[in-house]
């Protein structure tokens, strides 16, 4: 059920980020026999919050988002539903990368 969510995502955002207008593309790997994902982000600009939505399945929430780039600059990253939400209330940002920006668990 994950495998069809994912492939179903990372096609969405190929599509919505291969324009030129943008300076941020996303990569997700992982296992879908587990539910974790790395959400991997490739940013030419500093980034400073993001939203996440899943799509393609029924019956599943994301019950955590942590770690990676996002979590090494302090973002507070708050699960919910099919969402995942991003943002420092202190104006940090997450800096140009090419590395997972934070580590996604669907159950």
């Amino acid at each position: 059920m994950y495998r069809f969510s994912v492939i179903y995502l990372i096609c969405s955002l190929s599509l919505l980020f291969s324009s030129e207008l943008w300076d941020v593309a996303l990569k997700i790997e992982g296992n879908s026999d587990d539910g974790s994902f790395d959400v991997y982000m490739v940013n030419n600009e500093v980034v400073g919050g993001f939203q996440l939505y899943f799509t393609g399945g029924s019956g599943f929430a994301v019950t955590s988002g942590s770690g990676g780039t996002a979590g090494a600059a302090a973002f507070l990253i708050s699960p919910g539903g099919s969402t995942v939400l991003g943002l420092s209330f202190t104006g940090a940002t997450i800096p140009t990368s090419e590395d997972a920006a934070l580590l996604v668990t669907l159950s």
